[in-house]
């Protein structure tokens, strides 16, 4: 029999490459399926009105917004009757803020833990060799660096189980205290050294349940061990055995600039490369009306980038508004190895 997983998905809500819900759910949905063939996922945007989709999932992904806009805000009898037949819920980033009250008060029994505001904080930060916790959803996953938003000193169940932590540096949370940013308990956590849960699994009455606080960013789900983490959890709560390797899988390159012309202004040849790797039409036309990124590339004394873009087979004879071609663009550079 295959199993079912079920992504609830909050719509897009920070602009390109932030919280991109469905896009993270397909994405993660697809490297499910192609590596494990005996699942199969669906996304669901919003709650979902068929309510057959809920009823044959083996495991329920929220991954959306927080507070009054959660996924799950309206459907607690839903909810409560989905995890007493025992089955599984995976909770990532801004998901993981249910607010208080009921809901809230049904994630630290049946999910383990909660952001709350007033003790936890959310900032910017690059997560430097975290420490794995040896547990199935850690199988295969080795220490990685990635800039995320990584909440932490979240709210946890006494039998919540840590699975990746880390120490945050103290400079992450800036000079004044705030509801998200700061408080002196985190603070004298932080200064003693004491390690912060970014990822925790839990089980309860046979039903499994797992949180992670990362997955603002899009790209983020490029990373190879951040992903197969996500992707043991999913296995795991699903009640099946993870592999001892973990799930592999591979994605599409991601770019991390929404434009292939803003990563030429920014010099970044290996986003260059992201953006015509997973849009190929990028390499002879941008969003420019008359300047193609060889174009731009040359112009901006990018060398390396339109060195590149011209051995992929960029057309260097197409002209631009003013009739110019990129030889003509390269005399007026004087950049030679464009020459």
């Amino acid at each position: 029999a295959k199993t079912h997983v079920l992504f609830v998905a909050g719509p897009p809500s920070h602009g390109w490459g932030e919280h991109e819900h469905p896009a993270g759910s397909a994405l993660l949905a697809t490297a499910l399926t192609n590596s494990s063939p005996d699942f199969t996922a669906e996304v669901s945007e919003g709650w979902p009105t068929d309510p057959r989709l809920l009823d044959r999932a083996d495991t329920l992904v929220m991954y959306g917004d927080g507070l009054e806009h959660h996924v799950a805000r309206g459907h607690l009898p839903e909810l409560r009757r989905y995890v007493g037949q025992g089955r599984g819920l995976v909770v990532l980033h801004w998901a993981l803020e249910s607010g208080l009250g009921e809901l809230g008060d049904f994630f630290l029994d049946h999910l383990g833990g909660r952001f709350e505001v007033d003790w936890s904080v959310n900032p910017m930060w690059t997560l430097e060799d975290p420490t794995i916790v040896p547990h199935p959803v850690t199988s295969g996953v080795n220490p990685f660096s990635l800039y995320e938003e990584f909440y932490f000193h979240l709210r946890f169940h006494d039998d919540a189980c840590p699975v990746l932590t880390a120490h945050p540096p103290a400079d992450t949370l800036g000079d004044s205290d705030g509801p998200r940013s700061g408080n002196p308990t985190i603070r004298c956590a932080l200064a003693e050294g004491r390690p912060q849960t970014l990822a925790f699994a839990f089980e309860k009455a046979g039903a499994r349940a797992f949180g992670c606080t990362g997955g603002h960013f899009h790209r983020s789900w490029a990373d190879d061990d951040f992903r197969k983490l996500i992707l043991n959890a999913i296995v795991w709560t699903a009640g099946r055995d993870v592999p001892a390797a973990g799930i592999a899988s591979s994605v599409d390159p991601i770019p991390q600039h929404e434009t292939i012309e803003k990563a030429i202004a920014l010099g970044d040849l290996a986003d260059v490369q992201r953006q015509v790797a997973a849009h190929p039409d990028r390499l002879q036309a941008g969003t420019h009306p008359s300047l193609t990124p060889l174009h731009q590339a040359i112009l901006r004394k990018k060398t390396e980038i339109a060195c590149w873009l011209a051995e992929q087979g960029a057309d260097v004879d197409r002209p631009d508004g003013s009739a110019r071609s990129a030889l003509h663009l390269a005399v007026e550079r004087n950049d030679v190895r464009v020459l």
